[in-house]
């Protein structure tokens, strides 16, 4: 969710973990949402398969 906007995540969605300057491969579950802000990129492709996150990025909280 963004703001009052909710977002679906995709089947195949990504998780990264920027740490460093490096992205690391992770899992949802594994990011503790209080540590970590997320940043997410859906698709607008327009049709009923678009609308959804794909990729998701936490960058831990300073």
């Amino acid at each position: 969710m963004s703001g009052s906007k909710r977002y679906e995540l995709a089947d195949d969605m990504q998780v990264y973990l920027w740490y460093k300057g490096q992205y690391y491969a992770t899992t949802l579950s594994q990011v503790n949402a209080e540590d970590y802000h997320l940043i997410g990129w859906y698709d607008s492709l327009g049709c009923a398969a678009g609308g959804k996150i794909r990729v998701l990025i936490a960058v831990k909280n300073d």
